[in-house]
């Protein structure tokens, strides 16, 4: 039973553990921090997937960052880090792409359907955005 449970704790792609859970943990007022300030930019994002993966399994990823009076925010640096919620410990990580009037963009593989979660940080300067969100990728879903 052991050998069992072994096995299917480490072959299970649905299966994750939070890598450095401890060190977060101790860090949590950090964390907290930076969420502040992030909050306190009072920058907005707004995210749009392509509806169905292509022949690869990639979807258009499109953000557009704006500020509290509505201005585009371009020259900032967009990291991705995006994973399946039944495939936690499979992680995408890619920096968007830059275009005019904040939007940014990638092609990132999600093959799968179902729920993602997509963390964000975007820089620019000393400001740091920050930004977790879940998309539902559904066939049929915008």
């Amino acid at each position: 039973m052991g050998v069992v449970a072994v096995i299917l704790a480490t072959g299970d792609p649905s299966f994750a553990v939070v890598p450095d859970y401890h060190e977060k943990a101790m860090h949590w007022d950090d964390s907290t921090r930076r969420q502040t300030q992030s909050d306190n930019l009072h920058w907005t994002a707004s995210t749009r997937l392509s509806g169905a993966a292509d022949a690869l399994g990639q979807r258009m990823l499109v953000v557009t960052l704006t500020s509290d009076e509505n201005e585009p925010i371009g020259d900032a640096v967009v990291d991705i880090r995006a994973f399946h919620h039944a495939r936690a410990g499979t992680p995408t990580e890619v920096t968007l792409r830059s275009h005019h009037d904040g939007h940014y963009s990638a092609a990132i593989p999600m093959e799968r359907d179902g729920l993602w979660q997509i963390e964000m940080s975007a820089a620019r300067g000393d400001d740091r955005f920050l930004l977790s969100q879940t998309i539902d990728t559904q066939v049929g879903q915008p």
